[in-house]
């Protein structure tokens, strides 16, 4: 059952014409109304906004076929030419109510907000990806006309989603890594992601370097962020002929999932001597079997997880670890959807941020005890 919920965040800072359809009025859009006129979209905006210096002849030829069309203004793009948007929506799917990683999101995004002096409505909506799009029961701001300037989607989302939103008409950007397309990662415009293949990559590379030959990966390939982390993994094990091992089951809470991976690995005949957690939540159940089992990391085994939250620097030996930039794809879903909204019918390119490893004392060369 769709489900949503919101929290507003005030700061104290504040293409050429389309063919004319009247017969379609419920359809009309600005492009209509400059093509029957005979003006530019600017021209039409001006009109609707009561700009003084338009001929009276070109006024009246515009609010004719504003009249004829029974076009209505969207409300979006005029709240931004009077320079009125003020409110942007961060919606958070099918996540818990603002989990550490998407704290950071938000974090960036509200840095950016308070700056530009806008103000930043935080909701949740859980939803499933097999509703039809025209049956999903979307949060409320989203269907109050003028409510909000823009939106940014975070958590995970679907297809579904993104067709409905787009049927809305809103302004809208993606954080993009969480994005699931036929059960297959995928990346799109509009939409900010961060390097999360590359991060795998440099892990699996820092192991090798340390002397590491059976190195295991640990995630649940059905979502598209451990997807991309085993692809990743693979790649890089299989160019240097070496053999995989793997724990690919479905995942529903991260620290029984690391425990159980623990136990499928290390019950082998030629255990691995290190293993790649897809996130830093699976590494802290593996840590926590390891230790029930007086395994030692990193004497016994070395272990590497992903995104650095804060269980990473609380495990002893604290945790190696793949940083995700959180705050800055936060800051940059911010800029994209500002300029998204100057700009509704141009879609941005994509935007790529970098990884960093961070090297801390749960790695070693096999065999150090």
């Amino acid at each position: 059952m769709e489900r949503s919920k919101a929290i507003r965040r005030r700061h104290p800072h504040g293409a050429g014409p389309a063919k004319a359809r009247p017969g379609k009025s419920a359809d009309a859009t600005i492009l209509d109304v400059a093509a029957l006129a005979g003006v530019s979209i600017a021209t039409v905006s001006r009109v609707v906004n009561g700009f003084p210096r338009i001929l009276p002849r070109t006024r009246k030829r515009v609010e004719e076929a504003i009249a004829t069309l029974a076009y209505r203004p969207n409300v979006h793009a005029r709240r931004l030419v009077t320079q009125s948007v003020d409110t942007i929506c961060f919606l958070l799917s099918n996540r818990e109510f603002l989990n550490p990683f998407h704290a950071g999101v938000l974090t960036g995004i509200e840095q950016v907000a308070a700056h530009l002096k806008l103000e930043v409505l935080y909701t949740t909506y859980r939803y499933s990806p097999d509703t039809p799009a025209d049956h999903l029961d979307l949060p409320p701001i989203l269907d109050r006309t003028g409510a909000i300037g823009g939106l940014v989607l975070a958590g995970t989302n679907y297809p579904n989603m993104m067709r409905a939103v787009g049927q809305r008409g809103i302004p809208h950007v993606l954080f993009g890594n969480n994005l699931v397309l036929a059960g297959r990662a995928t990346h799109r415009n509009d939409a900010v992601y961060f390097d999360d293949e590359q991060g795998a990559t440099d892990v699996v590379e820092y192991l090798l370097r340390l002397g590491h030959r059976r190195i295991a990966f640990a995630g649940d390939i059905t979502q598209p962020w451990w997807q991309r982390r085993c692809a990743a993994y693979r790649r890089v094990m299989r160019r240097h002929h070496l053999p995989l091992f793997e724990y690919i089951r479905p995942l529903e809470q991260a620290l029984p999932y690391g425990a159980d991976a623990a136990r499928y690995f290390l019950k082998r005949a030629a255990p691995p001597t290190a293993i790649f957690a897809g996130n830093d939540l699976i590494a802290a159940g593996i840590w926590r079997e390891c230790r029930s089992r007086q395994i030692s990391v990193p004497g016994d085994l070395s272990l590497v997880g992903f995104d650095d939250l804060q269980v990473a620097t609380l495990m002893d030996p604290a945790l190696t670890t793949v940083q995700a930039p959180v705050e800055a794809v936060g800051q940059e879903c911010m800029r994209m959807i500002v300029e998204k909204m100057r700009q509704p019918q141009v879609l941005l390119p994509q935007r790529m941020l970098a990884t960093r490893m961070i090297i801390r004392e749960s790695c070693a060369p096999p065999g150090t005890r």
